[in-house]
């Protein structure tokens, strides 16, 4: 390609002053004249310098090249995408703007986007005598910026989508070019020659602020925002051709995109950012071409459109970015002359290989189009709430989300972020997925909170809510219990402890039982604790996780009578045991129900005694019985290892004054076995009681243990219980 065609790819950033272009011809071919006799920065002064340019066109050469354009032009009836409903569905919220010379001056007009085409008709914004063009709609199709030459030069504009309130942004004698709004709407970046060449620059929605980005003495234009607002890209032949570059959108990290794409220029930002849509020369005809490449590596797409005689320039995209559109800039030759015949506005779709689209907008005289809805509705998404519980170190999410915006828009994709602990800082997980499933993988131990944002297919994107949609603590091992009164009735909201700690406090829920999660195997310590209850010893020795099923436990009243009722002291100083033998006196055991010790009674009668049975081994202790007890009961817990269930006897004494009760316990052979005893109308202010057990044989081994013998009252009824309000 000739170096005199080295700008063709920049150019008409501003807009031409009237509706012809005339290039005088060389006895060549069509292609030579073309690609040789456009003037060296041909591109860059159609936006800058367009009025040296300009002819019109007359009417004789109209009429004597009509045929050869209505031959060209593609059929104007649209195929839709499968994936994007028909332009009736959008009706008034999908808008297009762009710059026009129907009403011979370069003006801004807007069109509802309503099929059938071309109704409803295009309205104009601006009626200045100087041209106005390239505009850019905000997100939300709100507000326009625009290019307008009314002031003498080319300055930047802003003006509300209805064309009043239209405000000038920009205030020297330079050109300052190619506005576009950023994602958030809270800045503009455009390019400029104000400090002698032309750069990029960004400022803010008001014009404050304007900052320029690029310092190289090479030309830098075109740029465009990235849908999340981060980066840059922008057109630059600073490696002496044209390619697309990429900058963070502050001016940092520069970094040249495409290699070998002759005259690339116009990028634009594909709505989910994995291509960048540009104009450039495939195939070396000297035309100007509409095709991708990836924002990964700069590669192109496979997908080009290309025509000969036509320039496709400044691509764009519809909102949820399934179409794609350009300009597309017809040329005809005529008397060694090319002309600049007509522009026209054309989308198609994103998702195949060929073209299906049609016109967008209602004139042969249209170019530098843009395209977005008039949604400003942000979706909205959530985590489906999780068990507060997981026991896999894998959790398996859902999350939904809906959009109260245009029905056409819907949810384009979603961003889900965990936080690890609650002290954590919100960290990205899945971003941009289109899913709405996906597994973590955590580590046990930790509690996991999630939340979630939407983005519509508008460009609508939601807060994240300040708490989280849900959560979960990873447990390796869990372990439940369940805690009762003396008289075997649940309590609830008792607080149980371990030591280690473990993942959670156990908290009994109304039908006594509670829940520990284990982070890792090992031994435990539980501790219990209730107000209106007495003391338990611990629970020792929980060995996780052979020990999924804990022990029950039984609270002991607050007002009970019987001294070291737990044996804790480690000996039997509190009560008086006896037995026939030294063998048959009781003693304290480490086999305990809870705490460190317990009580054991029996033992075995030597073959050669010389007494007659039964042998006998007990303990007993004497007690005031206080009169605000109520519902007295007696409760205790008992182990029988061996004994003669027939021949053998187990019986409590209550002895007082003038009353005595017997209570006789079956000797079954058994783990921890509870049992109560309603002492309610025991109305002597003393009682002895006494537990013995009666070994009818010699020669053999029996042992009963005892532990957590009690005698208090029976809080029936006064237990907090929870019911849901539909049963309370």
């Amino acid at each position: 390609m000739n170096s005199k065609r080295s700008k063709i790819m920049q150019v008409m950033i501003v807009a031409v002053m009237a509706i012809g272009l005339v290039i005088t011809a060389h006895p060549e071919t069509m292609h030579d004249v073309h690609a040789q006799q456009l003037p060296q920065r041909l591109l860059h002064k159609y936006l800058e310098d367009p009025e040296q340019f300009t002819v019109p066109i007359d009417a004789a050469m109209r009429t004597a090249t009509q045929q050869q354009i209505l031959v060209k032009s593609l059929n104007k009836s649209a195929v839709y995408c499968a994936t994007m409903p028909p332009f009736d569905d959008i009706k008034t919220r999908s808008k297009a703007v762009f710059s026009s010379y129907r009403d011979n001056d370069w003006e801004i007009y807007i069109r509802p986007l309503v099929w059938p085409w071309p109704e409803p008709a295009s309205t104009r914004l601006t009626f200045s005598p100087g041209y106005d063009s390239t505009p850019k709609l905000n997100h939300g199709a709100s507000s326009i910026v625009f290019v307008s030459k009314r002031d003498g030069n080319s300055e930047i504009y802003v003006m509300h989508v209805d064309g009043s309130a239209q405000t000038r942004l920009t205030f020297n004698n330079a050109n300052d070019l190619w506005p576009t709004w950023s994602p958030d709407g809270t800045k503009i970046a455009f390019y400029s020659d104000r400090d002698g060449n032309y750069e990029i620059y960004t400022m803010n929605s008001d014009g404050s602020n304007q900052t320029r980005l690029t310092f190289d003495p090479a030309w830098d234009g075109h740029p465009d925002w990235s849908s999340d607002g981060a980066r840059l890209a922008f057109a630059s032949d600073r490696t002496g051709t044209d390619n697309i570059w990429m900058m963070q959108s502050n001016g940092t990290n520069q970094v040249r995109l495409t290699n070998n794409l002759a005259y690339a220029s116009f990028p634009r930002w594909s709505k989910d950012g994995s291509t960048i849509a540009l104009s450039y020369d495939s195939n070396g005809d000297g035309w100007l071409d509409f095709g991708s490449v990836y924002t990964s590596n700069g590669y192109p797409l496979p997908s080009v459109m290309s025509q000969y005689e036509r320039d496709h320039l400044a691509p764009f995209f519809s909102p949820d970015g399934s179409y794609r559109g350009s300009t597309w800039v017809d040329y005809v030759y005529y008397q060694n002359q090319y002309y600049w015949w007509q522009s026209q506005i054309f989308y198609e779709c994103t998702a195949v290989n060929v073209y299906l689209g049609g016109r967008l907008t209602d004139s042969q005289l249209d170019w530098w189009g843009d395209w977005e809805l008039a949604d400003l509705d942000a979706p909205q998404s959530q985590v489906v709430s999780l068990s507060p519980w997981n026991g896999s170190d894998a959790v398996h999410l859902l999350w939904t989300g809906s959009d109260s915006g245009d029905p056409l828009t819907g949810i384009a994709s979603f961003d889900i972020q965990y936080r690890d602990g609650i002290d954590g800082s919100w960290t990205n997980w899945l971003t941009q997925t289109t899913q709405t499933s996906a597994t973590f993988s955590g580590q046990y131990g930790h509690t996991y909170y999630f939340r979630s944002r939407a983005c519509d297919k508008a460009g609508n994107v939601e807060e994240y809510p300040s708490s989280p949609d849900a959560m979960t603590t990873l447990y390796q091992h869990a372990a439940a219990g369940q805690i009762l009164d003396n008289r075997e009735q649940p309590v609830a909201v008792v607080n149980v402890q371990s030591d280690p700690a473990v993942l959670n406090t156990g908290i009994s829920r109304h039908d006594g039982v509670y829940d520990l999660y284990f982070a890792s195997g090992g031994v435990y310590t539980l501790t219990t604790a209730r107000n209106n209850f007495g003391a338990l010893p611990p629970l020792l020795n929980v060995t996780v996780p052979s020990s999924n099923s804990l022990p029950t436990l039984y609270l002991p009243p607050l007002d009970n009578q019987i001294s070291d009722s737990h044996f804790e002291s480690g000996d039997l100083s509190a009560w008086n045991p006896s037995g026939a033998s030294d063998d048959l006196t009781p003693t304290i055991t480490s086999t305990v129900h809870t705490g460190l010790g317990a009580v054991v009674l029996g033992g075995s009668v030597p073959t050669d005694t010389l007494t007659s049975g039964p042998w006998h081994s007990a303990i007993e202790q004497t007690i005031n019985v206080s009169p605000t007890i109520v519902s007295g009961t007696l409760s205790l817990l008992y182990r029988v290892e061996s004994a003669e269930p027939v021949s053998d006897t187990l019986a409590i004494y209550v002895t007082g004054v003038s009353n005595t009760l017997t209570l006789s316990l079956p000797l079954t052979v058994s783990e921890w076995t509870h049992t109560w005893f309603d002492l309610s109308t025991w109305n002597e202010p003393t009682a002895t009681v006494k537990i013995d057990f009666a070994l009818a044989d010699t020669g053999r081994e029996a042992t009963i243990i005892f532990d957590e013998i009690t005698w208090g009252s029976a809080l029936e009824g006064s237990h907090t219980v929870f019911l849901p309000l539909a049963r309370r």
